[in-house]
């Protein structure tokens, strides 16, 4: 579980000095926010007619506050991420955001079958960036063959765009018209609050970005959305051991024949019968707790229960 944060600006519209330091504020408190989901490390890229990638082997709180000079780097786009590490060491090399080839992503979530794709990199997450940058930016054809749980902020240097897309991780968004920004970040619970700090929320569109589609956005805010799909997973990591991720140890667990317990239909996880989890009447399945705002997101009536009482 890591997080995702972030703000792209219209390129037309000239911030006043006040307008870009509220921008850097909200960015700054949205990362730290995101500081929940992983404090292994911490990365943005600041993107404009150039690019700057600033990365620390320290949570948001220890790292941006003290980079907010760099927020003055002429920009319209900042991709962030705070690393919960899984697979691959604890470096500054395998924080987020990565650049490969015209790439610069940031993902949270997993890629159960990285193994199957030729890359040479230490983190699961590199082989979506990896492949893109292989496929010029063919991410219908490239996302089809990646099995796993996503939230996806990139940028394609060449054609200047964000695109931004998920499955089952949990991803949301708010408009300022006074600046012309979108934010987003991982817990849509964030936004509002800190938003507020700066900004009169009357005036703030918050949205959730649909599963399965990719959302381009361009330097003039012109959205375009596309249908894609993931790969099914075959199997799951057992990347959680009673809520926390199991010491990088990556073990393929085959869910055919397995009855004895109830999987979370969204990351495919055993669902740990002691903790409160969650169970849609309407399509007849269990969530697990990191899954059940994703479910939400996307529509479904979920209610809290432990299988065990």
């Amino acid at each position: 579980m890591c997080g995702l944060f972030g703000y792209i600006t219209n390129k037309d519209t000239l911030l006043t000095v006040e307008q870009r330091k509220k921008r850097t504020r909200i960015a700054i408190a949205l990362g730290i926010s995101m500081e929940t989901r992983g404090e292994d490390s911490t990365g943005i890229s600041l993107i404009g007619k150039k690019y700057d990638i600033l990365k620390a082997i320290k949570p948001a709180s220890k790292f941006l506050p003290k980079i907010k000079n760099s927020f003055d780097f002429k920009h319209n786009l900042l991709i962030g991420h705070t690393r919960f590490a899984t697979i691959g060491a604890i470096t500054n090399r395998n924080a987020h955001p990565f650049l490969i080839n015209n790439i610069i992503g940031a993902h949270n979530g997993s890629v159960d079958n990285y193994l199957t794709f030729d890359h040479k990199g230490e983190v699961d997450s590199e082989v979506i960036f990896a492949e893109l940058g292989k496929q010029n930016n063919d991410y219908k054809n490239v996302l089809k063959r990646l099995s796993g749980s996503f939230a996806l902020t990139w940028y394609n240097v060449g054609i200047e765009k964000l695109f931004i897309a998920r499955n089952t991780n949990p991803l949301a968004t708010a408009y300022i018209k006074e600046i012309d920004t979108i934010f987003w970040c991982s817990e849509a619970e964030y936004l509002k609050p800190i938003i507020s700090t700066q900004f009169d929320l009357k005036k703030v569109k918050i949205d959730y970005p649909l599963a399965d589609y990719v959302y381009e956005i361009d330097f003039s805010l012109k959205i375009t959305k596309k249908k894609i799909s993931f790969a099914a997973r075959a199997y799951a990591g057992n990347y959680y051991n009673n809520g926390h991720y199991n010491d990088y140890d990556f073990k393929e667990e085959e869910l055919s024949g397995v009855d004895d317990f109830e999987y979370c239909a969204y990351c495919g996880e055993p669902i740990n019968e002691d903790e409160t989890n969650f169970f849609s009447d309407e399509l007849d399945c269990y969530f697990c707790p990191f899954c059940a705002e994703a479910a939400s997101y996307d529509g479904a009536n979920i209610i809290p229960i432990i299988l065990n009482k």
